[in-house]
């Protein structure tokens, strides 16, 4: 079957600013190799060097990977982009780490490690290896030191500005390459620019944002520890635009000594609800256990809409299976809601997997769709510790079930969509690549920090 328009250039998009984000990265290396004059310096110590460049380079665009800008995140998704941003932040650090190595290495002396009698701008290289380290240690081991992600957060955007800083000072200072007539001027340049994307994403937007505050107008208790908090936009405001399936940013502003910190949920309303957006939310943590305390009239700063799980941008997909795990249904129940108002024909089947009947979120409104058919769904529930009244199916959803209700003739014609916790949701990948469903088939919503 041919790619679609909105596919294929969504994909020329993509591989655009991969482009741009490589040039980006290697001008300061092209540069300086191009005009650095000949010198008597040894191989190690021009790697050294150039693995300086490349390391701040990658450090100073890293901040526009994580500023959650529209036009950048849409080829990909904000999930994909955030875990490149991870990646390539681990190139970096590994590239900072050689380059005194190196330097040290190729002079056959290891002073430049170890002598405390040392320039200032060769201790504050030691500075910057330091706080790249902490910063690395932090983020990789953050689930294992059970570190809370807004003090992690913080910690995060703390270091890296520090990092920033100490990396510039030590490289303009210290760095022979950075003597240059011209990279005197890129360099200075691209911290700057690297400055205001940052100030525009941590304060600009924000001072925006406190202007354009919505209102809660509706929460609705949906199961024992769920609740739909519906908001709505500002008096004036233009129309939210986001597509079913896609998640957004949200701080709320409620008092009574309620936490405000920023999250992201999953719209679980319908685009054709103007001037409405709704998120469901389950009690899982410290913020979302206060999530029933919200009352209508409470305030929120909206930020999105993200993402790339939505049917809509599959135009070509017609015979759809969505597997849910708990609160994994939400893009799911937006998807649905939109079939439903815009009466398309498509056919679903969706398998919804929790632990008990009683956690089964949006039952009501799902089996009223299936009986409307429109569009054409089927609903399976599965439970894995059902009581003994269940009719339903019993387990996991694993393989066995996706067969029973799916032909293995019927695969290569059906689209996948996969919204669970993390564990399920790779199991489940794994299992429809092993029955030869391709990749470009299989959309998984992996939004996880």
């Amino acid at each position: 079957m041919a790619m679609p328009m909105v596919a294929r250039k969504a994909r020329w998009i993509g591989s655009f600013y991969l482009f741009l984000y490589v040039a980006a990265v290697l001008t300061p290396l092209l540069l300086a190799t191009a005009l650095r004059p000949q010198s008597q310096d040894g191989f190690l110590f021009n790697a050294g060097q150039n693995c300086a460049l490349v390391g701040i380079a990658i450090l100073l665009l890293n901040p526009v990977l994580g500023a959650r800008l529209k036009w950048l995140e849409r080829p990909f998704g904000l999930d994909m982009v955030f875990r490149f941003h991870k990646a390539v932040a681990w190139i970096a650090v590994v590239l900072l780490a050689m380059h005194p190595f190196l330097l040290s290495w190729d002079e056959g002396i290891w002073t430049l490690l170890t002598e405390a009698d040392e320039p200032w701008n060769i201790w504050l290289g030691r500075a910057t290896l330091l706080v790249v380290a902490a910063n690395a240690v932090t983020s990789g081991l953050r689930p294992h030191i059970r570190l809370d992600f807004r003090a992690w957060r913080s910690t995060h955007n703390i270091l890296v500005l520090t990092l920033l800083c100490l990396a510039f000072v030590h490289s303009y200072e210290t760095g022979t390459d950075l003597r240059l007539q011209v990279m005197r001027f890129v360099w200075p340049a691209a911290f700057a620019a690297i400055a205001t994307v940052y100030i525009y994403h941590r304060v600009l937007w924000s001072l925006r944002m406190r202007r354009h505050r919505w209102t809660v107008v509706d929460v609705r208790k949906e199961t024992h520890n769920v609740h739909t908090v519906t908001l709505k936009s500002p008096r004036g405001d233009k129309r939210y635009d986001y597509l079913p399936g896609q998640f957004q940013f949200m701080r709320l502003y409620r008092g009574r000594g309620l936490p405000r910190e920023e999250h992201h949920f999953t719209v679980s309303s319908s685009p054709t609800r103007e001037g409405i957006a709704a998120s469901t939310i389950k009690q899982v943590g410290d913020f979302t256990s206060t999530i029933g305390q919200t009352r209508p009239g409470d305030m929120a700063e909206i930020r999105g809409a993200y993402g790339r799980f939505s049917y809509v941008l599959y135009p070509e997909e017609e015979d759809l299976v969505f597997i849910a795990g708990g609160i994994g249904i939400t893009p799911f129940m937006s998807m649905i809601r939109h079939m439903r108002d815009k009466r398309e024909e498509r056919t679903v089947l969706l398998l919804y997997a929790n632990r008990h009947e009683q956690d089964i979120v949006f039952r009501d409104e799902i089996d009223g769709v299936a009986r409307l058919q429109c569009p054409c769904l089927t609903v399976v529930y599965a439970l894995s510790d059902a009581h003994a009244g269940w009719t339903g199916e019993r387990g996991r959803i694993d393989r066995q079930l996706i067969l029973k209700y799916c032909l293995p003739q019927d695969l290569a014609a059906k689209a996948f969509y996969v919204c669970a916790p993390p564990r399920m949701a790779t199991e489940i990948v794994g299992v429809l690549t092993d029955l030869g469903v391709g990749s470009r088939r299989i959309h998984c919503e992996r939004f996880w920090l």
